[in-house]
């Protein structure tokens, strides 16, 4: 896979690199969300940072990394770190943002951007991912259901998926959160189990589109 520096020893010996993040999720890991370092991301090297490309966050990103990675190094675990690291990135967004709406209709209204489809009486937005992530939390990425992030209405019941994904991802992340939130909701299941189920109905149609193009170019098509 191909990567660009991007930033040359944000700490000792440390470089952020940029990366192609559609194809990490299609190739390497599905969960690969907008930024990554070890050893959350083993596959990322040591002395490496890593940043989806065309990420206008990349800044709090940066400052996630750092103070996650300053926590290891004192000598915390690595969910203590995560937690370290996710209060870096707050207090900077907070900084620059200033007062954050509490009420779910308020974020709802302020980065709602298009209906992406309707079915079932679900309602699946495009919404503003930055906006997203500095209103509300700032681990928001591809997209999202009311099961597991409090914010997304439920009346009306919203998916809702990043402005700053790929539009050629939208139809999966579509699937995905529909798929993983129907577990939760109607089956009950926990999110790990709903979200594993929701990877795996993602990755059939991800196979399924795949083979069904390589059929029409084979014919000419």
């Amino acid at each position: 896979m191909d990567k660009t520096l991007f930033l040359k020893d944000v700490l000792e010996g440390v470089d952020v690199y940029g990366v192609d993040g559609g194809w990490l999720r299609e190739n390497v890991d599905r969960d690969w969300t907008n930024f990554g370092q070890p050893p959350r991301y083993p596959y990322v090297p040591e002395n490496e940072m890593w940043i989806s490309y065309g990420e206008q966050d990349y800044n709090f990103y940066i400052e996630n990394m750092i103070g996650e990675r300053l926590a290891l190094a004192s000598g915390q675990d690595q969910e203590a770190a995560k937690q370290a690291g996710l209060r870096a990135e707050i207090r900077l967004r907070a900084s620059l943002t200033g007062d954050r709406p509490d009420r779910q209709a308020d974020i709802a209204l302020l980065v709602h951007k298009e209906v992406f489809s309707l079915q079932d009486g679900i309602i699946t937005w495009v919404v503003n991912g930055d906006q997203v992530r500095q209103l509300a939390d700032p681990n928001f990425t591809q997209g999202g259901n009311p099961e597991f992030y409090p914010f997304v209405p439920k009346q009306p019941y919203e998916i809702w998926i990043d402005d700053k994904a790929p539009q050629d991802e939208w139809k999966y992340d579509d699937l995905h959160e529909r798929t993983e939130s129907e577990a939760m909701r109607e089956r009950g299941w926990g999110y790990e189990d709903a979200h594993r189920l929701a990877n795996q109905v993602e990755f059939r149609q991800r196979r399924l589109d795949h083979s069904a193009m390589s059929v029409m170019s084979a014919a000419g098509q």
